[in-house]
Parts: structure tokens; C-alpha cells; sequence
């Protein structure tokens, strides 16, 4: 019996660049594949929809291996690969050499190509995907999804639902679920044409200038709400300018309360546009000013974590270093517990060459009651690289012990 690959890549329009270099992607993975009994597959093979659907999430959650292509930054890529790493199941990244590694994935060991129209370059390419294989090969490919992840993908879109409310007359979401899903939540939704549905369509279909003029619908049918906030925050991601100047509008004159958890999604919006359109250091200023000002009125430590760590990122884009140690550091005192922040933090430490500090931080990785698989293999490869052996083993053992891992 075969194994399955999944491709997880932004696929484009037929005759478009994007879709040139993905079936080149696809071609070039195919033969590096081939040799160990692979079944290759990209969504496009099982859905004509943009849609996540059942199949998908299956295929992202339980396939034996799974290939993201991150080129393009694209929103889908980015989230599909984030359900994948939370499995602890095997994985390669992907990104053309030409691009920046984002930063909540620079820790992750990636392989970069270029030039996979020659022969040269594919080769390349296919030795590189090669090497990754043998090592699964060897190691294994790890237990099959337990399934969970999908109820939880379910539930958290249906607390997304809650939060936003009813938005009244044609503007409300009143999509059922998929029947094969029922029982996992309603997260799959058929669009009834309103601006919010246009928006999320829009993003999946990876039109952002349709995603950007439904957004000005909204704001016209629905004013100066959270809702507006929520969307503007999945619109500015995609790196659409006006949406990040929605976002400084509505927090820094809103119409109403906003909840911590929609300026989480706007900062958020931020900080991913800045990234995506190499705006890092000349946002900055402008991002601190809205941070500070949160964190002044911000009870809760762990949201002033969120928003310090959000703050971290974009200094970290700008190579403003000593300003993401700062907000970094501020970062873990209010929330020690979560571990993406010493791992960020270590990444800065990597950068400024303070590798005692380095150490430190990944020793407090892996003290956590409650840690990824993720965040343990940066401890491992940090403690390797520095020369601490021991603690490396000691982490792997623990790497090894996670349920999601174990055989």
C-alpha cells in the first residue's frame, strides 16, 4: 500500500506563474517521492473548491508526510501548515530562495530552490527532498491523527462565530454545516453572498483586491465595529494596505468595545502585512505607538504577552534587534508559560550571537509542563548546535514521549 503526500502550496489560475511553478513543485516532489512508494496529491486533485473541506483536513492531519510550499506567503498555506505541526507528524517546508522565511517559521528548518524550470535546479531540489525522506525513512512517519484536531478546527470556528455575533439583516451568518461533519461544528459554510462570506471566499480564492473591496462593503453595511476589526484583521494579512489602516483607525478611535481577541486578530493583520510587503522598519515606530497604548490599558498579562510577542515580530522583521530582545523579554515576564515565546526569543539571542542566553531560553522550553513538538526540536537543534549534547538527548527523549509521536 502506498504511502500519501500531501502538497499543501498556493496552486493560482490556469496559465498563471503561480500555477506554472506549484505543478513544477509537483513534478520535481513526484520523482524525489517515486523511490520510497509515495502517492503524491494537492488539493486541487480532490476538490475544485478553495473551500478546506473534510477531505483536506483529513489528508493534512493523517497523510505520512506532508510538503508546504511557504513561497508566496499565501494565508491558506500558512494555516494548513500550522494544522500539520500540531500533529508532530512528519513535514517538509518549502520556500523559493528568493524570499524571506517568515518569522514564526524561522526556526524550522526549510529547504529554499530556485530554478526548477532547468534540470539543474529540480535536481537539486529532488537530492534535497531526498535527504529529508531518508531520515523519515528511518525514524518512521509516527501514529495516525486521532481525529481531534478536526473537532477542534470545528469548535474554534464556531467560537469565532459566537464572538463576531449576529450581525442582522443581510449580513448575518446563517451558513449550516457540511452534513458528513456535523458532529465536529459547523466550519464548513455554504456563502449567501453577503460582504463578511465575500471576504473569507475572497481569502481563500487568494484574491486579496476582491477581499479588500468586500471589506469596504462591510464597513458600509455593518460601521466601525469589532466585526469590521475581525475582518479587517484576515484582510490585512494578506497584505492589503488599506485594511492596516482600518485596523489603526478602528483601535485607536473605536465605535464601540473591543474584546481583546479581535485586536489580537487586528494586531495580528499588522504585523503579517508589514511582513509580507518588507514594511517591517518602516511600521515600526507607528507599531509601537498602538502597542504601548494597548498595553496601557490591558489587564490581562497574557494578552499584554500577545501583543509584546506581535510587537517582537515585526523588530525581528526589521533586524531592529535590541528592540525585539526588549519586547521579548517583557514578552516572557508576563507570560512564562507559553513556550513560542522563548523560542522567539532564542531566535534573537541566535541573531545578537548571545548563545549562553540562547541556551537559557530553550532550557526554559523544555522545563514547561506543556510544550509542541515544534518548540521542542528547536531546543534541539539550538542545544546541538551549541555544543550541549546532553541536553539535546534529553529533549529528544522527551520529543519521543509526546503522544503525537509515539508508534
Amino acid at each position: 500500500m502506498k504511502k500519501v503526500c500531501f502538497v499543501v502550496s498556493p496552486i493560482g489560475p490556469e496559465e498563471s506563474e503561480t500555477r506554472q511553478e506549484s505543478d513544477a513543485l509537483l513534478w520535481v516532489i513526484g520523482q524525489a517521492l517515486a523511490p520510497y512508494g509515495f502517492e503524491v496529491v494537492r488539493a486541487d486533485q480532490i476538490t475544485k473548491s478553495a473551500i478546506i473541506t473534510t477531505e483536506m483536513v483529513q489528508l493534512i492531519q493523517e497523510s505520512a508526510l506532508c510538503i508546504t510550499v511557504l513561497t508566496g506567503h499565501n494565508p491558506n498555506v500558512f494555516y494548513e501548515t500550522g494544522r500539520r505541526h500540531e500533529t508532530g507528524r512528519p513535514f517538509i517546508q518549502l520556500i523559493r530562495a528568493d524570499q524571506n522565511l517568515p518569522f514564526d517559521v524561522a526556526g524550522i528548518r526549510t529547504i529554499t530552490y530556485s530554478e526548477i524550470e532547468n534540470m539543474r535546479g529540480a535536481a537539486k531540489l529532488i537530492e534535497q527532498i531526498s535527504g529529508f525522506v531518508k531520515e523519515f525513512e528511518k525514524q518512521g512517519y509516527g501514529a495516525a491523527g486521532t481525529g481531534a484536531s478536526l473537532a477542534s478546527i470545528g469548535a474554534s470556528l464556531d467560537r469565532i462565530e459566537r464572538k463576531i455575533g449576529s450581525l442582522g439583516g443581510q449580513v448575518t451568518l446563517t451558513q449550516t454545516a457540511s452534513p458528513e461533519i456535523a458532529t465536529e461544528g459547523s466550519w464548513i459554510r455554504k456563502l449567501m453572498g453577503n460582504p463578511g462570506d465575500q471576504i473569507v471566499e475572497a481569502l481563500r480564492q487568494g484574491d486579496i483586491i476582491a477581499a479588500g473591496r468586500a471589506l469596504t462593503r462591510f464597513e458600509q453595511v455593518v460601521g466601525g465595529t469589532s466585526k469590521l476589526l475581525y475582518y479587517a484583521g484576515m484582510v490585512a494579512s494578506g497584505g492589503y494596505e488599506p485594511a492596516v489602516e482600518m485596523i489603526y483607525r478602528i483601535i485607536q478611535d473605536p465605535k464601540g468595545p473591543l474584546s481583546s481577541q479581535e485586536v489580537r486578530i487586528g494586531l495580528g493583520g499588522i504585523v503579517q502585512s508589514y511582513s509580507i510587503t518588507d514594511q517591517e522598519r518602516f511600521g515600526a515606530p507607528r507599531l509601537e505607538k498602538l502597542v504601548q497604548g494597548l498595553l496601557a490599558n490591558e489587564p490581562s498579562n497574557e494578552t499584554k504577552a500577545f501583543y509584546l510577542n506581535q510587537l517582537q515580530k515585526n523588530y525581528f522583521g526589521a533586524e531592529m534587534l535590541e528592540e525585539a530582545r526588549r519586547a521579548g523579554e517583557q514578552a516572557v515576564k508576563y507570560d512564562p508559560s507559553e513556550s513560542a515565546y522563548y523560542v522567539n526569543l532564542a531566535m534573537v539571542y541566535e541573531k545578537l550571537e548571545l548563545n549562553a542566553k540562547v541556551v537559557d531560553a530553550m532550557d526554559s522550553v523544555v522545563e514547561l509542563p506543556k510544550v509542541t513538538a515544534e518548540h521542542l526540536q528547536a531546543a534541539i537543534q539550538a542545544y546541538a548546535k551549541n555544543g550541549f549534547n546532553d541536553k539535546a538527548a534529553l529533549a529528544m527523549e522527551r520529543l519521543k514521549k509526546l503522544p503525537s509521536l509515539r508508534a
